[in-house]
């Protein structure tokens, strides 16, 4: 409830939308240069807009919304 406020309407909608397609996991994190829900290597470009935070980003195969964890950054 605190958080929602804040967030856009678009980002918003498009957080419930892969949410209720996805069974509940709308958000992964990027391990090393695969989606962490479908494990499906992502392009370069895709890997950088995770990494660098300014957009919203998602997986080309599943549409899950991809996160930069560093506990799964690539070495």
């Amino acid at each position: 409830e605190t958080i929602v406020p804040l967030i856009t309407p678009p980002t918003l909608a498009v957080y419930e939308r892969v949410l209720a397609s996805r069974d509940g996991l709308a958000m992964v994190p990027l391990i090393e240069e695969s989606c962490g829900g479908c494990n499906m290597v992502q392009p370069p470009q895709v890997v950088n807009e995770v990494y660098l935070k300014t957009t919203l980003v998602t997986c080309e195969h599943c549409n899950r919304i991809l996160y930069c964890d560093e506990a799964y950054a690539a070495e």
